[in-house]
């Protein structure tokens, strides 16, 4: 069995990101054993002071769809406001869903809770 070899993170690119919470910093890092990628939104970072971070996975469901089963789009929203608020900050964007990925299973589940009168945000899957 061959070993791995050794785990590169670099840089891929980076952007000013205008948003309605303001400028940030986007850069995006990909490392040399996966294809995933990482994204860092952030605004004047500073070694030497204490920084607010939230580490987020990516949710299409609740941050592209809308979806009121899941709460996502509001906690990375606050999370952009609240580094605005303070000055400096930074979320690290986990490029996966913390959920399973297949989209037929999701839609069952959520038709099964349509059916059994479950409020969506009741369960969390």
């Amino acid at each position: 069995m061959q070993d791995k070899p050794e785990l590169k993170v670099e840089l891929y690119s980076e952007a000013v990101l205008p948003t309605q919470y303001g400028e940030f910093l986007i850069s995006v890092y990909r490392d040399n054993q996966s294809e995933d990628e990482t994204i860092l939104i952030s605004k004047d970072l500073n070694p030497e002071s204490t920084v607010f971070v939230r580490v987020h996975s990516e949710c299409i469901t609740g941050e592209v769809f809308g979806s009121l089963k899941c709460d996502c789009r509001e906690q990375l929203s606050l999370a952009l406001e609240r580094i605005q608020e303070i000055g400096n900050g930074a979320v690290v964007y986990l490029r996966q869903e913390a959920e399973e990925l297949d989209w037929a299973i999701k839609s069952k589940r959520m038709r099964c809770r349509m059916k059994a009168k479950i409020p969506l945000r009741q369960t969390i899957y």
